[in-house]
């Protein structure tokens, strides 16, 4: 059998770390809105290293992964399948037969209830929580156990409606592409005429904030009051790590940190990666920025408050935190080759120990593993967690 070493595979060696933005502001940041100006709690970071107890010294195996969608949520559900497989842990399903026809979703409009996920195996209980769902603290915690440590992404709101509007092609925007030359630009100008008057139905008004667990009625009666509550005194104190997509695998190492994963627990190969060289069916104009973040106002704040979060507490892990981020680049590009058939007559990559990782390695089957869609993998633990993948609609007690 033949093993190939990392340093072969890509001759390796350091880089010199980036510098990761402005991080010498102040503990308290004022963030721009459509509105006003709203101050940054400065604690919140501490709140973020609190919410991982540390009495454990083991990696953290309860998890509540908020699938944000088009938010490199696919990419990190990978990652949390990857490590609950390895470990035989329960992961939350939904029924096989369920509203959405997709048995990989929970729910696109509320959050986990009763007759939405399947109970556990008897005399068992869950440990993973990682398929598209509303988030509730309430409700979340009624399946899982009572240490789960919640983490989430963002992505700029902008390019996150561009991305959405592309590959769900929302009903409304095709009835206006009917008798519009501009349906986008037709919409933001008057999107309560068009949209929903129930936004946790709509992919069009607030789409982050909802699944977030924002009260629709927040959003539908504009009341910023309410929402900074909510931001301050929920997301900010409940959300371990929040990781903005457009920097993901700092993200994924300040998750592999916080929650005291090894290298080989975080690593992925990219999957659901849009195909730039098509057309989009709906080009969305600069120009219409303005108008999207007068409607997306929500969007945009909780997007802000998060990202100068993650810049604060990036600074504060310390200047081996860019070498590592550096590392685990060289490192997951090696395995993204391996995986992806580099080298076909090697059967496995071996991960030298550094700094950052112990010694591991990658086989086809992992590469198997991290190839596997969604769907596919949803099946795969479902019938080993239930033994079967046509279950019927198995209600769990209230």
């Amino acid at each position: 059998m033949f093993v190939l070493s990392l340093q072969t595979f890509i001759g390796y060696k350091y880089m010199r770390p980036k510098y990761y933005g402005d991080l010498k502001r102040s503990p308290g940041t004022y963030i721009k809105d459509t509105d006003k100006l709203f101050v940054q709690q400065p604690n919140s970071t501490n709140v973020s290293r609190k919410l991982v107890h540390s009495n454990n010294s083991g990696p953290v195996r309860h998890i509540g992964f908020l699938k944000v969608h088009k938010a490199a949520s696919t990419t990190s559900q990978a990652i949390f399948l990857r490590f609950g497989w390895r470990r035989n842990l329960n992961f939350v399903l939904p029924p096989q037969r369920n509203a959405f026809k997709y048995p990989n979703i929970i729910s696109l409009n509320e959050s986990v209830t009763p007759y939405n996920t399947l109970p556990p195996p008897a005399g068992q209980h869950f440990d993973i929580l990682c398929h598209h769902v509303l988030y509730g603290r309430d409700q979340w915690a009624s399946v899982m156990p009572k240490d789960f440590v919640v983490v989430g992404t963002v992505r700029e709101p902008f390019s996150h409606f561009k991305s959405i509007l592309n590959y769900f092609q929302p009903v409304i925007i095709k009835i206006l592409e009917a008798k519009d030359d501009n349906p986008v630009r037709t919409f933001l100008e008057s999107p309560k005429k068009y949209d929903s008057k129930k936004p946790q139905r709509s992919l069009l008004n607030n789409r982050l904030a909802i699944e977030y667990g924002v009260d629709p009625d927040i959003i539908a009666k504009r009341n910023n009051a309410r929402f900074k509550d909510y931001l301050y005194n929920v997301l900010d104190k409940q959300f371990a790590v929040v990781i903005p997509a457009e920097r993901f695998d700092e993200g994924i190492i300040l998750m592999k940190r916080r929650l005291r994963w090894s290298l080989n627990d975080i690593m992925y190969v990219q999957k659901n990666v849009r195909n730039v060289t098509r057309p989009d069916r709906f080009p969305v104009m600069e120009d219409l920025n303005s108008l999207h973040r007068e409607y997306f106002k929500f969007d945009y704040m909780i997007y802000h408050f998060f990202v100068e979060k993650f810049n604060r507490e990036v600074y504060m892990e310390g200047l081996n935190f860019p070498r590592e981020v550096e590392y685990f680049k060289k490192t997951r590009h090696a395995v993204q080759l391996f995986c992806h058939g580099k080298g076909k007559s090697i059967k496995q990559l071996k991960i030298p120990s550094s700094e950052f990782n112990e010694e591991f390695t990658i086989t086809k089957d992992d590469c198997t593993i991290m190839l596997k869609g969604e769907i596919a993998f949803t099946q795969m633990i479902r019938l080993r967690q239930y033994g079967s993948v046509d279950l019927e609609n198995v209600k769990r007690k209230a």
